[in-house]
């Protein structure tokens, strides 16, 4: 583990800038939070990599790679525009992330699918998982 060290997730379509600043000046200040790991996509992902910029804290982004068709475990599926993807990229980044960063545990803003992936591999490796606005 990597004190310090915190995966922000949550969903593409959560746009509270002010709480995300709010929770991550917070867990910087609480928690010592002085590197902010994120996946690359837009909402929760944006905002904490824009916090980043905006308060010089460093990080990393992992993104997923949609369009790699080439991966042995990839499940290719078809969007309404025809465009082929590999269903399981992003659960393949969050494990990815979990890895590689080794964080001391995530804060994950109210998501879907994905965000509900990184929290049950964040909580199967026993990392702390703060649940921001699931209501």
């Amino acid at each position: 583990m990597n004190k310090g060290v915190w995966i922000v997730c949550g969903g593409r379509s959560y746009f509270n800038e002010a709480r995300v600043y709010q929770i991550l000046d917070a867990a910087r200040e609480r928690l010592g939070l002085v590197f902010v790991v994120e996946g690359g996509a837009t909402g929760a992902d944006a905002l904490a990599r824009q916090w980043r910029g905006a308060k010089f804290v460093d990080g990393e982004t992992f993104p997923a790679h949609w369009t790699d068709l080439s991966h042995p475990d990839a499940v290719i599926r078809e969007r309404s525009d025809g465009t082929k993807y590999d269903a399981l990229a992003g659960a393949r980044r969050n494990q990815k992330m979990l890895e590689e960063a080794q964080p001391e545990g995530v804060i994950a803003f109210r998501g879907g699918p994905g965000t509900h992936d990184m929290i049950k591999r964040a909580e199967k490796a026993g990392l702390r998982v703060i649940r921001i606005d699931w209501e």
